[in-house]
């Protein structure tokens, strides 16, 4: 399968959108909410007297609502340099434990309904995401095992926008990996996460994140029907 994922992805570009997709039809959407027990664990984290970077790190990125967050806070902070921040380390880095904190505790209020499929997704997508790190892995460079996870973790963000109810905040909800693609980029995500809800986009091509996202849908399945 690592060949076979190198090979399909090299020297094919996403195909060109078709006109609709050249104009902007998301309007700014909310950030995503957060789970508690996430809240819970940074705040008892910054307590502490000293904590490594690396920690905090992989606390958050099991939550996606917290990882978005993170993100589109450093995107909107960076708004005026010309540095990006890429990495999960370095946003949080920039921003700092209790500013992270600070971030996540502005929760978004949701209905108790909504909770319930909200951490299906969450739960679906970690694993995913962890899942496609492997598959990153194993396949090694050029592939990033971050990016990878990343691109898991996300991949169901069209899902959001039927399950948080946001249709009054797009346009052209009929096409949800473009819509996906857009909020990504409002949120200032990682390249990869972007590349694979284009990729979705190509009809009929087999990209590179599409190939990993399915081998790990295809992994996860397995293991649960094996048991």
């Amino acid at each position: 399968m690592q060949g076979r994922i190198l090979d399909i992805a090299v020297g094919i570009r996403p195909e060109r959108q078709s006109g609709w997709a050249s104009i902007d039809y998301v309007r700014p959407v909310p950030d995503l909410p957060v789970l508690p027990k996430t809240l819970l664990s940074l705040e008892l984290m910054s307590q502490e007297r000293c904590t490594e970077l690396n920690e905090i790190a992989d606390l958050l990125r099991q939550d996606l609502g917290a990882v978005a967050r993170v993100f589109h806070f450093a995107k909107d902070e960076q708004a005026q340099s010309e540095e990006r921040l890429i990495r999960l380390e370095d946003c949080i880095s920039s921003i700092g434990v209790r500013g992270c904190l600070k971030i996540l505790a502005d929760s978004v209020v949701l209905p108790s309904s909504l909770w319930t499929a909200i951490c299906r997704i969450w739960e679906h997508s970690a694993e995913i995401a962890e899942c496609c790190g492997r598959i990153a892995a194993e396949i090694g460079a050029p592939v990033s095992e971050e990016d990878a996870y990343l691109v898991g973790l996300f991949h169901e963000l069209d899902e959001f926008v039927e399950v948080l109810a946001w249709e009054s905040k797009l346009l052209f909800v009929n096409h949800p990996a473009y819509v996906a693609q857009r909020v990504a980029e409002q949120w200032g995500l990682p390249d990869a996460v972007l590349q694979y809800f284009s990729e979705r986009q190509s009809t009929g091509l087999q990209l590179l994140w599409r190939a990993i996202v399915d081998k790990a849908h295809f992994c996860c399945t397995r293991r649960l029907t094996l048991g």
